[in-house]
């Protein structure tokens, strides 16, 4: 908006007040009546709508520099730009995967190609964006067969592709995502991590418990963080 649209907002305001101190005090009806115009009182008006105007044309151009800075001080995530991001699913070929294979984070990915048309050329470019794992991943020589949710207890029953050593799967690697919806998650998330009590590994011969079993959360390491965090 111009100088002169905050100009104009603010004279036709104070014609507005006008008025109304017209209507709460009738005994100044006559001072304060359009017919009478005092040349130097229209004049320090003016002047009064000129400054005011500026003044707000200057706080609106600098208030989101001062919301930005202030934001910045207090919550620096809060104005830092999210990128795009999502969930990847590897699915390895198990007849090949005989143990434990680690992916290092920074394994490039790329989109499907999309062809966007520009309106000034009317001519068609491609676009690719490229991604990047942002964490290490383990793919593992199991499969989830079934999960049995009792009262108690959850029974997950893994596949191996070929028989061999439990020594040699790496279970200390394996990690879950839990997909679905988002109360029945939370819930399943708040469980695990807080309040598992016991495990045990089954097999069709020997039932092992696990005595140093623990599920802990990933994800929020600063190693693994999806974005940077500011020393603030």
């Amino acid at each position: 908006m111009s100088s002169k649209s905050y100009f104009t907002n603010e004279s036709e305001y104070l014609n507005e007040l006008t008025e109304q101190v017209a209507k709460e005090k009738p005994q100044l009806v006559n001072l304060l009546s359009h017919n009478v115009k005092d040349p130097d009182t229209s004049r320090i008006m003016d002047g009064l709508s000129y400054l005011s105007g500026n003044l707000r044309q200057q706080i609106d151009r600098q208030f989101p520099e001062l919301t930005n800075s202030l934001a910045n001080m207090l919550w620096p995530n809060y104005a830092r730009p999210v990128p795009s991001m999502t969930i990847v699913e590897y699915h390895p070929n198990y007849a090949q995967c005989q143990h434990a294979t680690k992916i290092s984070a920074g394994q490039p990915f790329s989109a499907t190609p999309l062809y966007v048309q520009s309106e000034e050329t009317n001519h068609e470019t491609l676009f690719q964006c490229r991604f990047s794992q942002s964490r290490d991943l383990w793919l593992m020589p199991t499969k989830i067969s079934n999960i049995l949710q009792q009262t108690t207890a959850i029974e997950i029953t893994f596949e191996l592709a070929t028989k061999q050593p439990l020594a040699n799967i790496g279970l200390d690697k394996l990690c879950f995502y839990l997909n679905g919806a988002p109360f029945t998650t939370n819930q399943l998330y708040f469980l695990l991590s807080q309040h598992v009590q016991s495990a045990s590994l089954v097999t069709d011969v020997h039932t092992l418990p696990l005595t140093h079993f623990s599920v802990t959360p990933v994800g929020f390491q600063k190693a693994g963080c999806l974005t940077s965090i500011p020393e603030k």
